[in-house]
């Protein structure tokens, strides 16, 4: 089974687990930097629980996720054209102030992360910014369940982003203490476009 197929198979009990969290924190560490009525990509919008966030604060959202069941579901819970895609298939050029990848880049193998995220720094405005988390860590792993896995550390993705002309601006840490990942230390990075 693969990544895709995890989500596929298990989109409905992924949606139930994860469409509450309390992710006021990320939040603010991002859309500080945005402008209130910026654009913003969810990159792999998983529920679309940030998606709705966003579009209730006034955003203008667009939402992509690679998994077809996952955005039938953030299609019905957003109210919005969700589209299914590749990451790979970013094509945008200076479109977004914003550009947040919660949870999904983790999914993008180690040698084919640089490319992504030089495809969406192209996908920023001049003085955009990307939110990313990846599990602390160092390597790579298939889990029992199918999903592939890249572990960071700061300072292996902030080396890893400065070849993507991004700059890390904003760093921290935090410990899960839901049903979903309870204990697992995420790094959460915002990075600008240099």
């Amino acid at each position: 089974m693969s990544t895709l197929d995890f989500y596929n198979k298990n989109a409905k009990n992924y949606f139930d687990t994860t469409v509450n969290l309390d992710m006021t924190k990320q939040y603010r560490m991002f859309l500080k930097y945005l402008p209130k009525t910026g654009t913003i990509l969810d990159f792999g919008c998983g529920s679309g629980r940030d998606t709705l966030n966003f579009k209730n604060q006034g955003y203008e959202v667009v939402a992509i996720d690679g998994s077809e069941e996952l955005c039938k579901l953030a299609r019905e819970y957003t109210q919005l054209d969700v589209k299914c895609m590749d990451f790979s298939q970013l094509c945008d050029i200076s479109k977004y102030d914003g550009v947040w990848a919660c949870s999904s880049l983790l999914h993008v193998k180690r040698n084919e992360l640089l490319g992504i995220l030089k495809k969406i720094r192209i996908s920023l405005k001049e003085d955009g910014v990307l939110y990313t988390c990846f599990k602390d860590g160092n390597g790579e792993e298939i889990k029992s369940d199918g999903r592939f896995f890249t572990y960071l550390s700061k300072d292996m993705f902030e080396d890893l982003s400065t070849h993507a002309d991004l700059k890390l601006i904003e760093f921290n840490q935090n410990i899960v203490t839901s049903n979903y990942n309870n204990g697992v230390v995420w790094n959460n990075f915002v990075l600008k476009r240099k």
